[in-house]
């Protein structure tokens, strides 16, 4: 306890009984579930805010993976190595469930990802992130027998060893494209052997590896794409590929990331081979979940260590929290990560009920695509924002490495990154509306949420303008086209989302005032109101933000431009009829 106080600067915290706002957003969707869930999160929480800050801090500080590439007789290896806590610390949490619950229980999606949530820690989660996507992809796809010989492992709380599980897609010439992937399948009898490069592969060394190839014949694109089943070893216990590098970070160093080379991999083929990219999209949707997880676990995990800085340093002649200036520093901490928490476990409860779908989808897993889009760009956003403001606040000794809160940062930076960028989760976006017709359900949830809440005006006018907003944006992306579109898709989903968090925040304070009398999320939704959705919709609408494209070339090249032209262009600028 003193050691951990020395370094920390306070003692170890239970980050499950330490968020009431956790615990009442899991009351209002699981209801009286949640007394059999308690004890499990109870003790995630605990190993949440100790063991796991501590094995953090010490891999990222002092013991990093580490790419061993011969053993001691001079022999090939490719181990990566994982300093002994490190492992031990993963082992405790797949013994928790954090993976196995859904497949072997039933447990609803929303347990294992209030426990994600309470681990927080993006490199230590992403290896539970990417076996779970590992686990979910076998579960739903994998024929026999290679159902019966991984997942036992896979789902293993330690009954049988455990198999780490990994997802590798990203390829150096493609990036975010799936379709510019390069590696080959090719049939070697009753098997099929990879040959090519996956240039960010995470979680390298797992036991079991998703990999996407293309079959020799298989057509150009994203749909020629098939997903296989990578072994780490095979039958005389070589290695199944080779590891070139780990990869040097800026953050999430707990998790190996490194370069694989795949020169005649074995491997077994997922399902059909022209559904791959349906498998791939949907094991990626899968991480994208965790991500937006995460992310808020770490805008609340920072949001704590502000609220017991504050409480316990003095300036100026009192202490922190009774400065009005920090008062409201600290709302608007507070208001980002609650309401990064309502996106990320409405987002939950919608892959609940789709998450059985399998191609062609329903329109309820499109709409949580849709949704998983505007909670993946936004969360990240919310927790960017909350690890950077509470560096600030912690001032001189924030910017210290030794001070942990330096490395919140860092790992917060990842989470806009992992499982696409913002502009990819906006072009996705549009993507899922122009085909799939999302829109329409978020529009009636939007409406019902706002209707069932039913608070007055003041409180639901600004979201039903947001959600006006929206519409009109739309209209007028239809109205003016493809490249319009995409060129205002990101300001298009951080409208749609700070609309969407809104209405869930006043939906789960009407809960809360109606089964509790407790008015606190009342005001935590206002706040947001006024200080996060009034100020986007005052700064324009989207229908109005006309953009000369054709002058991108001489502002990117800083070169003049014709005045006469720019002022005729303010001068025909539609006007909102409001």
């Amino acid at each position: 306890m003193r050691a951990f106080r020395s370094l920390f600067g306070r003692d170890p915290v239970n980050h499950y009984t330490a968020d009431p706002n956790l615990r009442q957003i899991l009351r209002f969707y699981l209801g009286d579930r949640l007394a059999a869930f308690e004890p499990l999160l109870r003790e995630t929480g605990r190993l949440g805010g100790a063991e796991v800050e501590e094995v953090a801090e010490y891999t990222d500080k002092v013991a990093r993976p580490r790419l061993v590439k011969w053993d001691v007789w001079g022999r090939p290896a490719d181990e990566v190595w994982l300093n002994p806590a490190h492992r031990g610390l993963l082992e405790q949490l797949y013994r928790l469930g954090l993976v196995a619950r859904p497949f072997r229980e039933d447990v609803p999606w929303h347990v294992p990802y209030a426990q994600g949530y309470l681990v927080a820690d993006p490199g230590v989660y992403c290896s539970v992130t990417v076996t779970l996507a590992t686990a979910y992809t076998v579960f739903k796809y994998a024929g026999e027998p290679a159902r019966s010989r991984y997942l036992p492992h896979l789902v293993s709380t330690g009954e049988v060893p455990v198999y780490q599980g990994a997802t590798w897609v990203t390829e150096v010439q493609g990036g975010s494209d799936v379709g510019a992937n390069r590696t080959v399948a090719r049939r070697d009898g009753d098997r099929w052997r990879l040959y090519g490069e996956k240039y960010f592969a995470s979680n390298v060394g797992a036991e079991v590896a998703l990999v996407t190839a293309r079959l020799e014949e298989a057509p150009a694109g994203a749909k020629g794409v098939s997903l296989f089943l990578v072994p780490r070893y095979l039958e005389d216990g070589r290695s199944n590929y080779s590891v070139r590098r780990l990869k040097d970070k800026l953050g999430t160093n707990a998790v190996p990331t490194g370069e694989v080379v795949l020169d005649g991999t074995e491997a077994e083929l997922v399902g059909r081979p022209e559904h791959g990219i349906y498998y791939t999209l949907e094991m990626l949707t899968l991480s994208r979940l965790s991500n937006i997880i995460g992310a808020a676990g770490i805008a609340r995990r920072a949001l704590h260590e502000v609220l017991t800085y504050i409480t316990g340093r003095e300036a100026f002649g009192r202490r922190l929290q009774e400065h009005p200036l920090m008062q409201a520093e600290v709302l608007d901490l507070l208001t980002e990560a609650e309401a990064a928490a309502s996106l990320a476990f409405y987002t939950v409860d919608l892959f609940e009920r789709a998450w059985r779908d399998r191609p062609p989808y329903s329109e309820d897993y499109h709409f949580m695509r849709l949704v998983s889009h505007l909670a993946k760009q936004r969360t990240a956003e919310h927790a960017t924002l909350v690890a950077r403001r509470g560096l600030e606040i912690h001032g001189g000794i924030g910017f210290l490495e030794e001070f942990p809160f330096a490395r919140w940062l860092r790992e917060a930076l990842v989470t806009p990154i992992w499982e696409g960028t913002p502009q990819i989760q906006a072009l996705d976006l549009l993507e899922v509306i122009a085909k799939k017709g999302s829109h329409g359900g978020y529009f009636a949830a939007v409406g019902e949420m706002l209707d069932a809440a039913g608070w007055p005006g003041s409180l639901a006018q600004p979201v039903r303008d947001g959600l006006a907003t929206v519409r009109r944006s739309l209209e007028c992306f239809g109205a003016e086209g493809q490249e319009y579109a995409a060129f205002h898709a990101r300001s298009l989903l951080e409208l749609m989302a700070d609309v969407l968090s809104a209405a869930l925040l006043l939906r789960e304070a009407r809960w809360l005032v109606n089964t509790e009398g407790d008015g606190r999320k009342l005001l935590v939704a206002r706040w947001f109101v006024e200080r996060r959705l009034k100020p986007a919709l005052d700064r324009g609408m989207l229908e109005r933000a006309r953009w000369p494209r054709e002058f991108f070339g001489a502002l990117a090249r800083y070169e003049p431009v014709p005045a006469r032209r720019v002022l005729d262009l303010l001068a025909t600028a539609p006007v909102s009829d409001e």
